[in-house]
């Protein structure tokens, strides 16, 4: 029989959800709150395409997705999660686009390559530092459509670099 007073299984008890809990960090909603006004917003370029897994076609500084996953769910019917690389060198995000829809819920694998960066999306609640050589994961859905900046807040912020753009398309154009 297992006694809750035993340390050991308080310890990994803790641990378990301390873990869930982090998982369940980067996929909460962290849609901008309706209550403030977008800090880095601007409308979605006319004519923007969500490009999909294994597109070659696309503007240099596009991201592809490198896998999209169909989250077939009743509010967004037609919401995924996309998979994308990034990453900053030289000052600048490589690809420095990424592109998805309404109700999408991204995943990031963003990596520091020449030395140590952050990554900030102020409208998202996203930020976190990017060690040189370490790669992490950045998820969120994405529920207001427009055009965001991102960019490294340690490096000077949007106006010294580097900065990115994360598109999220309407679903009902």
């Amino acid at each position: 029989m297992i006694k809750f007073t035993d340390k050991k299984v308080i310890l990994s008890i803790l641990v378990v959800i301390i873990a869930i809990a982090g998982f369940a960090f980067f996929y909460f909603d962290k849609s901008p709150d309706p209550s403030k006004p977008p800090v880095t917003w601007t409308e979605v370029p006319k004519n923007i395409q969500v490009p999909e897994k294994g597109e070659t076609n696309l503007a240099d500084n596009v991201a592809p997705p490198k896998n999209v996953v169909s989250l077939e769910r009743e509010e967004s019917p037609s919401s995924a999660v996309r998979f994308f690389e990034v990453k900053v060198e030289n000052d600048k995000f490589i690809p420095g686009t990424i592109i998805i829809y309404q109700g999408d819920r991204p995943s990031i694998r963003m990596t520091a390559i020449d030395k140590d960066y952050d990554f900030t999306q102020p409208d998202y609640g996203l930020s976190g530092k990017l060690i040189k050589g370490e790669m992490k994961k950045i998820g969120f859905e994405a529920g207001l459509a427009g055009d965001f900046l991102f960019y490294c807040a340690s490096c000077g912020g949007p106006s010294k670099g580097p900065v990115g753009h994360l598109i999220i398309k309407p679903l009902e154009e």
